[in-house]
């Protein structure tokens, strides 16, 4: 029988790169936040438990969305000051078990608020090979990508996965490596539990990084591994305005295409927008 799932959608960010006052994950395009993306892919999941991590903006987010988060079964967990994406899945995992009387045993799926385009086929993938792969932990990568200050995935001369170093870390050869960390993860909890409390601020952000846990991991021997997604327009993080119009722009077009593909006859779709 297949381990039960514990969704955790990390969303506490300030967003300051875009500029604007309003909370990043509240960002429309076509329609609904960036954040109502990802709820709808973590409804498609259908986990046992959902968790949404937030701080910044959060009275404004709960205002707005509020009514979904609760009638979808989230549980909200404020991170107070956020110290990194290590400090945020810790808080989630309190509140959980907090909330269960227990700890939740299972599998952990790391998503992120401000990435709306990732479909939920790729997101089984990852925890569907922690069992067929018989693997701690497993992420999602990609050659594809722009790799401007996105994490590199560390591989030996055998292409057997190392870790991640996050690009404000690298030294100027690892910064030449395409293949990039997309941030999408998931882990067996007794794994990750034994791991996060072992997490350091000793880096340039002084957080606690997420991602450090698979160097552990393989300091270890423990069983991890990269999937390659070819598709980077899977994987856009919305970290600039920039960002947002060419999310926005593949909404757009699937949109158009999609009723274009069911007879709609649409003269101009470069020039339409629904």
């Amino acid at each position: 029988m297949a381990a039960e799932t514990a969704v955790i959608v990390l969303a506490a960010g300030k967003g300051t790169r875009t500029r604007l006052p309003i909370a990043k994950v509240l960002l429309p395009i076509c329609g609904q936040t960036l954040l109502e993306y990802v709820l709808d892919t973590t409804a498609e999941l259908a986990p046992a438990h959902s968790v949404v991590v937030l701080h910044h903006g959060m009275e404004e987010i709960q205002q707005k969305l509020g009514s979904r988060l609760e009638a979808q079964g989230c549980l909200v967990v404020d991170q107070g000051e956020p110290k990194g994406t290590g400090h945020a899945v810790q808080c989630a995992l309190e509140a959980l078990d907090q909330k269960l009387g227990a700890p939740f045993v299972g599998n952990i799926l790391v998503l992120y608020g401000d990435a709306p385009l990732i479909p939920a086929l790729r997101l089984r993938e990852l925890v569907s090979a922690l069992d067929e792969a018989d693997l701690a932990a497993s992420l999602l990568s990609c050659e594809t990508l722009d790799p401007t200050g996105m994490g590199r995935i560390l591989r030996d001369d055998d292409g057997v996965f190392l870790g991640i170093r996050e690009a404000k870390d690298c030294d100027e050869d690892e910064l030449l490596i395409d293949e990039v960390n997309t941030g999408f993860c998931a882990f067996r909890s007794a794994e990750l539990r034994s791991y996060l409390p072992r997490l350091a601020t000793d880096n340039s952000q002084g957080e606690l990084y997420l991602t450090d846990v698979f160097g552990l991991l393989v300091q270890e021997q423990r069983p991890v591994d990269a999937l390659l997604t070819p598709f980077a327009e899977e994987v856009i993080g919305i970290n600039t305005l920039v960002h947002l119009a060419e999310a926005r722009k593949i909404v757009q077009d699937d949109i158009l295409y999609g009723l274009l593909e069911d007879g709609v006859y649409i003269e101009d779709p470069s020039s339409t927008i629904i």
